[in-house]
């Protein structure tokens, strides 16, 4: 029973001491030698994986619109705006890190396989699709006023008059989607002097 439970021991103390990697890929760099102390911090390997994420800082106001599996439109300095990438957020750290006094989420986009070359530490600009709707009525958001609920100026019949609309989705250009209030040709007033 002494031996075997020695040989336990000996097999768990080797099972400790051997490296796993976490994903398939290809080892590309060896930042330490056999016998140097190495801590839980440090870098020992680094591992080339073809499957490539991006890990991104979203702030506090946007990251409530996400979640996993929306779909990413990404490019990459390398290759120019011209160059497209798709890909899909994987994960959404629920703690929150503070960058300059700011809130910011970070989540982790997994880039959808390609066979352009592209190399680990490349820059990426992120698109992330919350939502589209076609064939909607939008104005400029900045038209919108808010007393007691939303309106907007509308010229009816050579006089301006306030509309109560119902907002719907807001897209990153400043528009805004008119679900009720509004009919499509009608003149809205962005501004009266």
């Amino acid at each position: 029973a002494s031996y075997r439970a020695a040989l336990a021991q000996a097999v768990a103390s080797r099972s400790k001491a051997v490296m796993k990697a976490p994903i398939d890929g290809i080892i590309t760099k060896v930042n330490k030698k056999v016998g140097e102390l190495v801590t839980s911090a440090d870098v020992v390997i680094q591992l080339y994986s073809p499957h490539f994420e991006v890990k991104v800082d979203i702030s506090e106001t946007d990251v409530s619109k996400l979640q996993t599996g929306n779909s990413t439109t990404i490019t990459l300095d390398a290759f120019g705006d011209d160059v497209k990438f798709s890909g899909q957020i994987i994960n959404i750290e629920p703690a929150s890190t503070e960058i300059q006094d700011v809130v910011y989420y970070k989540i982790t986009i997994r880039l959808d396989d390609t066979d352009k070359p592209i190399k680990s530490g490349m820059t990426a600009n992120v698109n992330i699709d919350t939502g589209s709707k076609s064939n909607t009525l939008y104005i400029p958001s900045r038209a919108v006023k808010t007393n007691g609920g939303k309106y907007v100026k509308v010229l009816k019949k050579g006089e301006v008059k306030d509309v109560y609309v119902t907002l719907g989705m807001r897209a990153d250009d400043g528009k805004v989607e008119i679900l009720e209030g509004l009919n499509e040709g009608d003149e809205v007033v962005l501004s009266v002097k």
